[in-house]
């Protein structure tokens, strides 16, 4: 069963989809075009619900997905492409240019004849495979004459061979636009997704053939600059390559005014589909609201926490629910926070100041507003570790920035949440407790 919006879009991404059809529709030149998203942000989902509108909207295209992570075992980029594009055509056609692919593929794919030009080229000879190195020592220099000779040669036939490739897509395309979503090319390895861009650069840069490339863009950087060093500018690299980039959004507008993080709208959904959540969830929603904007958490984040957060509801012998005091349940629902994304090691030496310290920079807490005055925007973590620094005789002042005025008015708000649990309260040891509920102890 294909993904569609028309069955969930909760992130409003389908106009996206729209916009983008269009200019695809267009003469507007920009293939490839780059969808770049941090991972887990719902990159592929958008993929496969754009591959299903794209196929719905505009039926006279041809649309074909490529997952390039499942084909980095192929030597050739030029493989998966040609491949995909004849899975997409009648078997009558399919055979035609599979005809014109091989001797096109025999150039490109051949190691050995890329090891030899390196060799020829005075390249370092480090590179080349010992036994190559070994025959080329014994080689005289009028077989290695022979070998360019024939090198020339094979080149000249292989521009050939390309040409008559592109040429029989040429043909296809010109019946029907191919549009071709090449998605995880952040997760191959380099010399795969570099050679995947100069492929579709060089060999596939064909009229009505049109590329969508699906990746992590700073990943995409990292790349070039392990195959070609550090010098190279890799921003400069990739714009010889790629025409138009968008980055999918990670908030939106879901009454059309108000704009949310997908995070919070995902951790909503995924409480909504587990009713043994939904009343825990719903009690500390404020609470979780915070947590999930202490910094933008993708889509896969958002799932981990959710699921540890279960775990932890159904380990632990007490759970977050409205018969526990309220300073238990806010300090269980940091620690599960802190459990997922701080310092493995902080969690595993706390409460050691120096984790405790840790723990700090994990909530970044430095950077929150303590508005005194503003007290309402304080989020309710911060009273979790204010607490553990009291407990464990660390400066508040020292490590919160904070006045001997603001220190007293923040005394005064800590106290006054008495009332709901903190009097008869160690947070110590209840995150502690909460850590050690995931290591099943």
């Amino acid at each position: 069963m294909s993904l569609t919006f028309n069955d969930r879009d909760e992130y409003k991404r389908k106009v996206i989809a729209e916009r983008l059809a269009k200019l695809i529709d267009s003469s507007t030149d920009i293939s490839p075009t780059v969808i770049d998203g941090n991972w887990g942000t719902g990159k592929t989902e958008f993929s496969l619900k754009l591959l299903d509108y794209i196929t719905t909207s505009y039926p006279e295209k041809k649309v074909i997905y490529i997952d390039a992570f499942k084909e980095d075992h192929c030597e050739d980029p030029l493989l998966s492409v040609t491949a995909a594009i004849a899975s997409a055509l009648p078997p009558s056609k399919q055979k035609d240019l599979i005809q014109k692919a091989i001797p096109a593929l025999k150039f490109t794919g051949s190691t050995a004849l890329k090891a030899l030009a390196g060799w020829l080229l005075k390249q370092e000879a480090g590179k080349l495979a010992d036994d190559f190195q070994q025959a080329l020592k014994d080689t005289s220099n009028a077989a290695i004459d022979g070998a360019m000779e024939n090198l020339v040669q094979e080149h000249i036939d292989a521009e050939s061979n390309v040409n008559a490739l592109k040429d029989k897509i040429r043909e296809f395309s010109s019946e029907n636009q191919i549009i071709i979503i090449v998605d995880e090319l952040d997760r191959c390895r380099p010399t795969f997704s570099i050679d995947m861009l100069e492929k579709i650069k060089h060999i596939f840069d064909i009229k009505n053939v049109f590329f969508i490339l699906v990746t992590n863009l700073n990943q995409l950087k990292a790349s070039v600059n392990h195959i070609y060093g550090h010098s190279v500018n890799s921003q400069s690299y990739l714009d010889k390559f790629i025409k138009y980039t968008l980055t999918l959004p990670e908030t939106f507008k879901p009454d059309g005014y108000t704009i949310t993080h997908t995070s919070e709208a995902h951790w909503k959904g995924l409480a909504a589909k587990a009713p043994e959540q939904t009343a825990s969830c719903h009690l500390m929603k404020e609470q979780i609201g915070e947590l999930l904007k202490v910094r933008p958490l993708s889509l896969r984040e958002t799932e981990t926490l959710f699921r540890y957060y279960s775990i932890f509801q159904t380990l632990s012998e007490i759970r977050i629910n409205e018969e526990r005091l309220y300073s238990w349940n806010l300090t269980a629902l940091s620690a599960i926070y802190l459990y997922c994304f701080a310092e493995k090691s902080a969690v595993t030496n706390f409460p050691s100041k120096d984790s405790l310290i840790s723990l700090i920079d994990s909530l970044n807490i430095k950077n929150i507003n303590l508005n005194v005055e503003d007290s309402y925007i304080i989020p309710h973590y911060f009273y979790v570790i204010y607490g553990m620094c009291k407990e464990n005789s660390i400066s508040t002042g020292e490590y919160f920035n904070l006045h001997e005025d603001s220190i007293k008015k923040i005394d005064e708000i800590f106290e006054g949440l008495n009332g709901r649990g903190f009097s008869r309260f160690n947070f110590t040891k209840t995150m502690k407790a909460t850590f050690d509920t995931f290591s099943l102890m």
